[in-house]
């Protein structure tokens, strides 16, 4: 797909290769939620609904975004929304705990 995205593939350098090589390692590493529950009209923009339904079938307890309209719903069924500024706070939290 990052392949076929012209738009992005123009702001990123990277060859062909280099861009499969990540794809791969990414499905290697992370679990492929496939089944998304349905969900409608929970956010401002009805394009990131997919979103917060990614993050339900995951059982995420964060979305880390800078999306608005993310942001603005705060938390949705436990899942928080929060910036990449303040997940890192958490992380950092916890290694400091352990």
């Amino acid at each position: 797909m990052l392949l076929e995205r012209e738009h992005i593939r123009k702001r990123h350098l990277y060859t062909d290769e280099q861009a499969i090589r990540f794809c791969r390692s990414l499905r290697s590493a992370f679990h492929l939620v496939t089944h998304l529950p349905a969900v409608s009209g929970v956010v401002r923009d009805p394009n990131d609904d997919y979103v917060i339904a990614t993050a339900l079938a995951a059982g995420a307890s964060h979305v880390v975004t800078r999306d608005k309209d993310l942001l603005t719903l705060t938390t949705y069924q436990d899942v928080q929304m929060i910036r990449p500024e303040e997940f890192m706070g958490i992380l950092r939290q916890q290694a400091r705990q352990r």
